[in-house]
């Protein structure tokens, strides 16, 4: 055997080792065995073993010690000298070390808890979960831990309970509820109902909760084992997830194969709530029908949740026509219950199409309501007007309803049992045939409703086309528009034809007047034509077109003037002799207005104008012109004299002879001539 080893003489650093050692542990022994209040439930062994070092070098600084150096590099006995500080015990009073290191130790204790987390723990959790009584949860988590270390890691997850102790180490607070360390025994009240679903190898923490009690309401948090190294509770700054049970509020889900038709077999399918691997539900059917025996299922999934189900089968007929069917889930005695009702309707398809139809006019609602006929039925909105149709019907799986106007489709199909088309101010071109159908995989039908909108006449368009009588090479001008207001020429003789349109509903009447004088009486003809032929003066003024309906009127008007070549004044157009002159006046009617020329013996005058012994005086009143002829020569020889006038129509000539015998003679041309001889008076 070998023989122990003599401590031998111990170097004045060894000795300092020492003391600094013992100083130490018995810091530590006074901390655990509670000098300090320490061991409270929200302080835990790790968390003061880790505080120590932090500790140690404030405890350094306060007793003046240096750190011990390695033997491998302190230098050989018989060379070095050794100085020691005189240590602060023999001096300073112990009971004052102690309170210092007890407050160091407080301080990094309080400051951890309230927000730092340990470098290289963490760990990722939701921090809250809801889950129904009797249902099951999943939470998920992950974390991780510094250092490498080929030791088995165990993990623990606690039932947060501050007053409760249930582990063998005695240190962590609460109730053991899952574990990979099957030393470890699981509480009563979790036993069975609490399991790991990750690997904690991996860095999963997730664990499941089935079967869900009302004692299960609670913090959670994580601890890990690997060997004597690490030794790490989750808490304080860490994320305890919190798990709150409600009571079971969330129904079996029941599910048909297909729709209910009469005589068709169909299988009625219920799901339990939850995905749960706990406790398997008992699923009961009721009714007041006949049904196949029910066949209960199951069906398991990756994560080891698993579904619970029953299935029947029966064939409706007509006695099962709105009967109810109920599918009742429990899980056990003192569980809870939860059931789902449903009414068996069997499926039809749509039999009639109502339509409604809601009319606004300022503020005032009325109504129409239709049924399916053969022929549409028409109803009627004034422009301007609100108008929503209201198709409704009914069918076993509800029906599609779509809306469509001369077979374009209006808006969005819609599976309900009433469906909106709306017709916000409605306009004239909202006018038509507007249709709705309803249809399932059983059938369709479908009805119509004619829209018709009223509105006040439009403007008036009035349109002319003139035939040139007098000249048949040109034959019949394009027609044309006539603006209100403005004025229309058309040439004597021709024959003028006038349209008056004006858009209205209910359909437009139209009447034609002259200066008030009514010359056409009221007509729905379509074109309602004025016809003017062989235009005379007498026809020219203002024309009026009136059209109207039962809800207003409108008109338009315009000034027709009629165009003529000039025309002999007669009464106004002579000659005569005056102070040894010779005056003549010639006047001509026509439109446009004529220009009036005189020719003397070569010589033309116009307007107002003098040239030797010649002097002319003009003037314009209306369609009549007027011009006047002063002669100053002498009477003892012969002189004609012309009067010349024009307009865009025509020409008009006339002569003047005067001769040394005082004899006035005319000789008129227009188209032609003749021959008219006055006596001078």
């Amino acid at each position: 055997m070998g023989k122990p080893i003599s401590e031998g003489k111990k170097e004045p650093e060894d000795r300092e080792q020492d003391r600094f050692d013992d100083k130490l542990k018995e810091l530590r022994l006074h901390t655990y065995r509670g000098m300090f209040p320490l061991r409270s439930p929200w302080v835990q062994e790790e968390e003061v073993e880790m505080g120590i070092p932090l500790i140690i070098h404030h405890l350094r600084q306060q007793l003046q010690l240096r750190a011990p150096i390695p033997r491998s590099k302190r230098m050989p006995s018989e060379r070095r000298t050794c100085q020691l500080t005189d240590p602060p015990w023999k001096e300073k009073n112990w009971a004052s070390l102690t309170t210092t290191v007890a407050v160091l130790i407080l301080t990094f204790l309080c400051k951890g808890m309230q927000s730092q987390q340990v470098e290289g723990y963490t760990l990722t959790a939701p921090a809250n979960v809801l889950v129904q009584r009797g249902l099951c949860v999943h939470i998920p988590c992950t974390f991780t831990y510094p250092g490498q270390s080929y030791e088995q890691l165990y993990v623990y997850w606690f039932r947060d309970v501050r007053t409760m102790h249930y582990y063998n180490s005695g240190y962590p607070p609460g109730l053991l509820v899952a574990t990979n360390d099957e030393r470890e025994t699981i509480g009563s009240s979790a036993s069975g109902r609490f399991r790991l679903t990750g690997d904690p190898e991996q860095g999963d923490c997730s664990f499941r909760i089935n079967d869900a009690t009302s004692t299960d309401r609670a913090h959670y948090y994580f601890r890990i084992i690997k060997g004597e190294s690490i030794k790490f509770s989750y808490r304080n700054s860490y994320t305890r997830p919190r798990v709150d049970v409600t009571e079971l509020m969330e129904k079996p889900e029941i599910r048909k194969s297909s729709e209910l038709l009469l005589g068709k077999p169909v299988t009625i399918s219920c799901q339990a709530p939850g995905t749960c691997s706990g406790i398997k539900p008992q699923i009961y059917w009721t009714s007041y029908f006949i049904y196949d025996d029910s066949k209960p299922w199951q069906q398991p999934h990756s994560n080891g949740s698993m579904t619970y189900g029953s299935n029947i089968t029966f064939t409706p007929s007509e006695y099962n026509k709105g009967q109810v069917l109920t599918c009742r889930v429990t899980y056990g005695s003192g569980w809870p219950t939860t059931e789902n009702t449903i009414r068996v309707d069997i499926a039809y398809a749509p039999q009639i199409v109502h339509i409604t139809v809601n009319i606004t006019s300022n503020g005032h609602l009325g109504s129409s309501s239709l049924k399916s006929e053969r022929d549409p039925v028409s109803v009627v909105a004034q422009e301007g007007n609100n108008v929503s149709l209201v198709c409704q019907a009914n069918s076993i799986p509800d029906p599609l309803l779509s809306w469509t106007k001369w077979d374009t489709t209006l808006n969005d199909s819609k599976q309900a049992k009433e469906h909106y088309l709306l017709l916000p101010k409605i306009r004239p071109e909202d006018t038509g045939l507007y249709q709705c159908q309803a249809k399932n995989l059983l059938g369709s039908v479908e009805n119509a409703v004619r829209v018709t909108v009223q509105y006040p006449p439009r403007t008036v368009q009035l349109i002319v086309s003139q035939t040139h009588e007098w000249d048949p090479e040109r034959g019949q001008d394009a027609p044309r528009v006539v603006r209100n207001g403005s004025q229309l020429t058309a040439r004597e003789g021709n024959t003028l034809q006038l349209s008056c349109k004006a858009d209205g509903h209910p359909p437009v009447e139209v009447s034609w007047v002259k200066e008030k004088r009514t010359v056409k009486q009221w007509s729905s003809s379509p074109d309602n034509w004025l016809e003017l032929s062989s235009l005379t003066i007498e026809d020219k003024g203002e024309y009026t077109c009136l059209a109207r309906n039962t809800l207003s009127s409108v008109q338009s008007t315009f000034q027709l003037d009629i165009a003529f070549a000039p025309k002999l004044i007669r009464e106004n157009s002579t000659c005569w002799h005056e102070n040894n002159d010779f005056l003549c006046t010639c006047a001509l009617q026509s439109w446009p207005p004529p220009q009036i020329r005189w020719q003397v013996e070569g010589e033309t005058l116009s307007g107002n104008s003098s040239s030797g012994s010649l002097n002319v005086t003009s003037w314009l009143q209306g369609e009549r012109a007027t011009s006047r002829l002063r002669l100053n020569d002498s009477l003892d020889k012969d002189h004609s004299i012309i009067c010349l006038g024009n307009n865009s129509v025509g020409v008009y000539t006339m002569q003047f002879l005067l001769s040394s015998l005082q004899t006035v003679s005319k000789l008129d041309h227009h188209k032609g001539s003749f021959t008219l001889v006055c006596h001078q008076l």
